[in-house]
């Protein structure tokens, strides 16, 4: 055991204040109410963790927060973070939503700290499936994705009014569309 958590980065209060604190869901703590909650705990690599564990793993409801400042609130299964849960980058970068085996899988919400905003479908780490992204000058696109790249069906809408809707092909205007 280690007496002291790590900082996390400064972002991470902004994050708390514009999205709220992250919130575990009541539905899912049911399974893991047995569980001990324990810490916090050093691990060799520097990150501090607070939270369950079963079997000697990260297991249930906890906190990591790794020495550059980046943290993960959330769930964790064998170690991993799974489920769901918010992930905050050093550069101030964060995901939340679901998570599967330690990566993006399921539905989440990146943003970037520039305002660039992506909310839609994930999988291995990659925006996959229909999403939409927005970006700070009023630009959008809703549609589909492939290995995080416009890739299929969707509407492009330009901050000055002017769109394109239909076929993309890896982040490029391919095919048919209007």
């Amino acid at each position: 055991l280690f007496n002291k958590m790590n900082e996390p980065h400064s972002r991470s209060s902004e994050i708390d204040k514009k999205r709220g604190v992250f919130k575990f869901d009541a539905e899912l703590d049911r399974q893991f109410a047995d569980l001990p909650t324990l810490g916090p705990y050093k691990y060799e690599n520097g990150a501090t963790y607070l939270g369950q564990y079963k079997n000697g793993k990260r297991h249930g409801k906890g906190i990591q927060i790794w020495t550059d400042g980046s943290s993960y609130k959330g769930y964790w299964l064998n170690d991993l973070y799974d489920l769901k849960g918010r992930l905050t980058h050093s550069d101030g970068d964060y995901y939340e939503g679901e998570f599967k085996k330690g990566v993006c899988s399921g539905v989440g919400t990146y943003e970037h700290v520039d305002g660039t905003v992506f909310t839609g479908e994930w999988s291995d780490n990659k925006q996959n499936g229909k999403g939409k992204e927005s970006w700070v000058d009023g630009s959008t696109f809703t549609g589909e994705y492939k290995n995080s790249l416009k890739h299929g069906k969707g509407r492009f809408l330009w901050k000055d009014g002017s769109s394109y809707e239909g076929d993309f092909h890896q982040n490029e205007i391919h095919g048919f569309g209007t």
